[in-house]
């Protein structure tokens, strides 16, 4: 059997993550070590943020705080309080 064969019927996870900010939510990309990574640059204030990722229906919430200095960019570091 070869290896597409054994891969059929396969599951995939749905997975979202999700920055939130008065009430405004701005996605994400992907989560790395202690770095937000975007799928274009993107502006944000510095400030308290709260992290949700979700998978197959299962959120997890942290509260970060994003450093930065406004300006737009795809990778944001970010540290968890």
């Amino acid at each position: 059997m070869d290896s597409m064969s054994r891969h059929q019927g396969g599951y995939s996870s749905t997975v979202s993550i999700t920055l939130w900010r008065d009430g405004q939510s701005i996605d994400v990309a992907q989560v790395g070590g202690d770095k937000l990574y975007f799928e274009q640059p993107i502006a944000l204030q510095p400030g308290t943020y709260t992290l949700v990722r979700t998978v197959d229906g299962n959120g997890r919430t942290w509260t970060i705080d994003v450093g930065g200095e406004g300006v737009a960019t795809d990778v944001l570091p970010f540290r968890t309080l």
